[in-house]
């Protein structure tokens, strides 16, 4: 069929163009759903990152305040992103002799919402609990909302990516175990040192 294709109407075939452009739309997808994938994975760690700074403020019981866990978790979650951003600008000029390019921007301010969201979530929550809390049971308030965000962005992730609802829930639970394991490792750390 190819053959008397190319010999009746010439050297292309519609049918190639049709298959190219399906392949085409399929990488397109691909690229979409690997891009909206490594935001969730970027939200997942920046909700663990900055649970692991809620449970490491209340090592100092005697000097916790309100105010102090708030500037705790933004100068720390404020810290990692310059830190992240100088980290890319470096690995631009000196891997690629290149400045930093608009795309590459973006990606940082994706990285830097990936840590801002779960801070202004800690931070409401942690202010809110601490109007009829006292502070230790706030900051475990604080806690339990990102063990949540963590579930809600396994589940929502895996839906995203086409897994069934008991796949779904399977990996939210598997996101909220990895932060109640950060925040038993800190809590060890707190057992052996007082």
């Amino acid at each position: 069929a190819r053959c008397l294709h190319l010999c009746c109407f010439g050297d292309t075939c519609p049918m190639e163009d049709v298959q190219e452009t399906d392949s085409s739309v399929d990488e397109a997808q691909e690229t979409d759903w690997t891009r909206y994938a490594q935001r969730i994975a970027l939200a997942v760690y920046g909700t663990l990152t900055v649970l692991g700074v809620l449970e490491a403020t209340s090592f100092d019981d005697s000097h916790l305040t309100l105010h102090v866990v708030i500037l705790t978790v933004i100068s720390t979650s404020l810290a990692i992103v310059l830190a992240h951003a100088w980290a890319t600008v470096l690995s631009n000029r000196l891997v690629f002799g290149d400045q930093l390019t608009s795309a590459s921007l973006l990606e940082e301010l994706r990285f830097a919402a990936s840590f801002f969201i779960p801070t202004v979530v800690a931070v409401i929550v942690f202010t809110l609990a601490c109007v009829i809390l006292p502070i230790d049971s706030s900051l475990l308030t604080a806690e339990l909302a990102l063990v949540l965000l963590l579930f809600a962005l396994g589940v929502y992730g895996a839906r995203r990516g086409g897994a069934g609802w008991p796949r779904a829930l399977l990996i939210g639970l598997i996101d909220v175990c990895v932060g109640v394991l950060i925040v038993g490792i800190k809590e060890l750390h707190t057992f052996f040192t007082h």
